[in-house]
This record gives C-alpha cells, sequence and structure tokens, in this order.
C-alpha cells in the first residue's frame, strides 16, 4: 500500500529536519549547499506543518553559488508544534528516528 502525497510530503520533511544542522525546541535548523533543497525545505515547512521559515542565502564573491544555505525556524512556538508533530518530547536529550 503506497502512502498518500501528504504522507509521503511529510517523511520527506522529518529525513530533512532530522539531518538538519538542529532539531531541538531551542532550534531548528537545516543548513545545505543546495539551493534547491533549502527551497524545497521551506515550502514542505509552509504547506506540510504551516511553519514559517527563514532562509539565508550566502553571499559569495563570485557570484551566484557556493555556500551554505541555512533554513531555520525562530519562533519557539513552532518549534514546539513541529517536535510534537513528529512525536518528539522537548526533554528529550538527544534526536531519534522511528
Amino acid at each position: 500500500m503506497e502512502p498518500d502525497t501528504s504522507c509521503r510530503k511529510r517523511a520527506e520533511l522529518y529525513g530533512l529536519l532530522l539531518c538538519g544542522h538542529q532539531f531541538s525546541p531551542r532550534g531548528i535548523v537545516l543548513q545545505t549547499e543546495n539551493a534547491l533543497v533549502a527551497d524545497h525545505a521551506a515550502v514542505l515547512l509552509a504547506q506540510e506543518a504551516g511553519v514559517i521559515a527563514e532562509k539565508t542565502v550566502p553571499l559569495s564573491r563570485h557570484g551566484a553559488g557556493g555556500g551554505i544555505f541555512t533554513v531555520s525556524v525562530s519562533d519557539p512556538n513552532s518549534r514546539l508544534f513541529l517536535l510534537k508533530q513528529f512525536g518528539h518530547s522537548p526533554l528529550e536529550p538527544h534526536t531519534k528516528i522511528g
């Protein structure tokens, strides 16, 4: 049985967040060198979780490209909401996969 589109998108979002730089009550941050991945993560956060993320674009001396793109959730309530949506407790000392 194949999961529906929303289920797959949520699974993808969860995987991106778990593999990002930080996934905790203190911060949810995804860092990537790929602009398309950063854009996609920000869209998934908005569409699948209703959370608005900030995206920073690196400055480059050599024109477009290069550097680290950061997608972050700065609102503490949104971070707690995301943790809860994916079955995490704010009191957990580590990230779990499952």
